[in-house]
């Protein structure tokens, strides 16, 4: 360190003023400047003065310093554009002795800010280099007071208390450079703050200022001081922290201008803020657990928007473990992000959750992903836990960008959506390794969820009609429920057993007279009862087919694992029956009844059956999901031999794939066209048992297609091995 001379607290008057001023006010008023100014000296100007002690042997006196100093800064003839321009000018004053090596000069405003104690300016100027060519000096927004939410126990969170900063800023942009504007940015933020730690508050609020535009050069860098006085009857806590856009690099960059931090602001926010959670589990009941933690998010105030579908994954990080099943809500709620955490801690713990340990298995795993354009930071991975599993909470979540188990779910829902700092759900998923993820229909216990794949491999259907005029099978017997249980038994006996079995309980053949609903559920309901008695059907999906929604609530009660309905939920009552059952539904495309169907009028779309068909079954799905119907719960059907021509039929298989497409991407497609009347016209076989091979041209198409997830027949086997056969022929390399 050079031998040095200070000339400290030199007070001037500033008789125009320097801008801007506390209020904005244009032109500044008068003020006053406090100076410092530490002169270092050349190497041999202490040494000569020990040899001469008296005035002629000073190097630099500081007394005529100070004096010329405060004549060129306080003349009253002077104004003074910024402060940059009285550093200079106090510099100059110095450097013109010979004895001088250098000078900093610090300049304090004491009157420039309503919100701290001064803005203070630091320039250090070398001898050989001009004044004028000198870059902008750091400022420092000095003891910056704000009154605002911070500390992770329950008391601090209640009350606001005093935080103090000192911010100190170096390589800002000169061209509309304002220290005012600064630090009503910088307590405006703190203002609405509600970190739980200074550590997180201190990093996202370095990295706020950075994205400013007054600090977007790339040699910017904030020091940032903290001071909590609250938080210890005989101390106070500071936190210091130093950081550069590079800082931020690896962890997503500065955030844009405009990303709001988690603030009180969210109450007040026109729109309320797009929340996405990601539901998991890998142990017990799968299904049944993510179902129970979503009803409990739901009593516990949150608003469900939307569900992605359902996925299996293989573990991540932990490998030794069961598959987990993966899924995305959307809710809107009036709970801040740390009340949201808490409130999925304790619907972790209520639904049976128990701590294993990091990445290991779970009953149900509810992670926060995003709350809006809000970025959180609260405590550090890995801090104790209180009472509720509350530690730490980061969001957007940390991990995100790496996880296709959440990325893909997301991408189902809010594909465009943008967490902030990051880039657009489906870029991250573009980016993200692949990680095996299926979907799933979710098929409530005892009944064990459906794995799809990609491209499809259709699932086979079983169709048991236990009526006595069905069109192709009806008979008296089939209504017994003996008969009926040791035939559904026979077909899982099957070398290739269907996955579902579909029981209907009426026939909906054209022309056909419904039965009553009490002749329904007597058909319907004891069979469903056996087969969940029978050790070979206990845990196999059962559907039942029905369009009423007193069948469908009692056929839920009794076991059933599906509502397939030729309707599309058309029929009274029957939406919100779907949605309390809380189970996997297929909407059918269909138009009127057995008999109104078969009108010209029925069998009419203008713009093609393609189009026609779609969004129609684009409206049953959104009026389903309106009444509570999940979006993981809902297959579709076309609807062949409902409402449709002959040529619309076989142009609909034809551009099968093009159907979940648009509005319908990423909705389970069900296909039945088993022993239907287009078949026998087109094969020239008019008993429906007869058309088994046009049955399997129609199941291989299908199989080919890649679009089709489960098929609807009446010969399981035989359609299983057609299936077989086509996806062999279709996946060969």
């Amino acid at each position: 360190m050079p031998d040095r001379i200070t000339v400290a607290a030199l007070s001037c008057h500033l008789a125009h003023g320097v801008g801007p001023s506390a209020f904005g006010l244009t032109p500044p008023p008068p003020c006053p400047i406090e100076l410092e100014l530490d002169i270092d000296l050349l190497p041999t100007v202490v040494p000569h003065c020990v040899d001469e002690d008296d005035m002629r042997g000073l190097g630099v006196n500081y007394s005529s310093v100070s004096k010329a100093v405060y004549a060129a800064v306080a003349d009253p003839a002077r104004v003074w554009p910024n402060p940059s321009a009285i550093l200079r000018e106090a510099a100059i004053v110095a450097l013109r002795l010979p004895a001088v090596a250098g000078v900093t000069v610090r300049a304090r405003l004491p009157r420039a800010l309503l919100q701290a104690q001064s803005a203070d300016y630091t320039q250090y100027f070398p001898r050989v280099t001009s004044p004028a060519s000198m870059p902008p000096p750091t400022c420092t927004i000095r003891d910056l007071r704000v009154a605002c939410v911070i500390g992770l126990h329950s008391h601090e969170r209640a009350e606001r208390q005093r935080l103090e900063a000192d911010i100190t800023v170096d390589g800002y942009e000169p061209k509309g450079w304002s220290h005012r504007d600064l630090a009503d940015q910088a307590f405006t933020w703190l203002e609405k703050s509600e970190f739980g730690t200074l550590e997180s508050l201190v990093d996202s609020f370095a990295r706020h200022l950075l994205s400013l535009p007054m600090l977007s050069a790339p040699d910017a860098r904030v020091d940032v001081t903290l001071r909590k006085p609250s938080a210890l009857p005989f101390a106070t806590p500071v936190i210091r922290a130093s950081r550069t856009a590079a800082s931020f690099t690896k962890r997503g960059g500065v955030y844009p201008v405009g990303t709001r931090f988690h603030s009180t602001m969210a109450a007040i926010k026109a729109e309320p803020p797009r929340v996405f959670i990601a539901v998991g589990s890998n142990l017990g009941d799968r299904v049944g657990y993510v179902r129970r933690a979503v009803r409990l998010l739901q009593e516990g105030g949150c608003r469900l928007v939307d569900t992605s579908r359902l996925y299996e994954s293989e573990p991540m990080y932990e490998e030794n473990q069961e598959r987990f099943l993966n899924g995305a809500i959307e809710i809107q709620t009036s709970l801040k992000p740390l009340e949201l955490l808490r409130l999925l801690k304790q619907t972790e713990l209520e639904v049976g959750r128990t701590k294993t340990y990091r990445n290991g298995p779970r009953v149900i795993d509810l992670d926060l992903i995003a709350y809006g354009d809000e970025v959180v930071h609260i405590g550090e991975p890995g801090d104790e836990p209180d009472e509720d599993g509350v530690g730490w909470l980061t969001v957007p979540h940390a991990s995100l960008a790496e996880r296709e188990f959440v990325l893909r779910p997301l991408a189902d829902i809010a594909a465009d959506f943008t967490p902030p700092g990051l880039l657009p759900i489906s870029e991250l998923l573009a980016r993200a390794p692949p990680g095996g993820l299926e979907p799933v229909i979710p098929f409530p216990y005892p009944a064990r969820p459906l794995r799809l794949t990609t491209p499809s491999t259709p699932a086979i259907m079983a169709i048991f009609n236990a009526t006595p005029d069905s069109f192709s099978d009806g008979h008296a017997s089939r209504t017994e429920t003996t008969h009926a249980l040791r035939a559904c038994e026979s077909m899982m006996a099957q070398p290739n057993p269907p996955a579902i079995i579909d029981i209907g309980g009426m026939s909906t053949r054209p022309n056909s007279e419904p039965c009553t609903a009490e002749e329904e559920l007597s058909r319907v309901i004891p069979l469903l009862e056996a087969a969940r008695a029978s050790r070979a059907l206990a845990t196999v999906p059962l559907s039942v087919d029905t369009y009423r929604a007193s069948v469908a609530c009692a056929a839920a009660s009794a076991g059933a694992s599906c509502i397939n309905d030729v309707r599309g939920g058309r029929e009274p009552g029957m939406l919100a029956a779907m949605a309390e059952a809380d189970m996997p539904v297929v909407l059918m495309h269909s138009r009127g009844d057995a008999v109104s169907m078969l009108a010209p009028a029925s069998q009419t779309y203008a713009a093609g059956v393609l189009a026609g068909v779609r969004a129609e079954l684009a409206a049953s799905v959104a009026a389903a999901k309106a009444a509570g119907v999940k979006r993981w719960d809902i297959v579709l059907d076309p609807g062949l031999g409902f409402a449709k021509s002959h040529d619309d039929h076989l142009r609909l298989l034809r551009d099968i794939g093009a159907l979940a497409t648009h509005e319908l991407a990423g909705y389970a497609l069900l296909v039945g066209a088993s022993r239907k009347g287009f078949v026998g016209r087109v094969t020239g076989r008019r008993v429906p048992a007869e058309r088994g091979a046009g049955d399997a041209a129609v199941n291989a198409l299908c199989a080919m297609s890649g679009a089709v997830d489960v098929l609807r027949v009446h010969e399981p086997q035989a359609a299983a091995e057609t299936v077989m056969m086509a996806v062999a022929v279709r996946d060969v390399k």
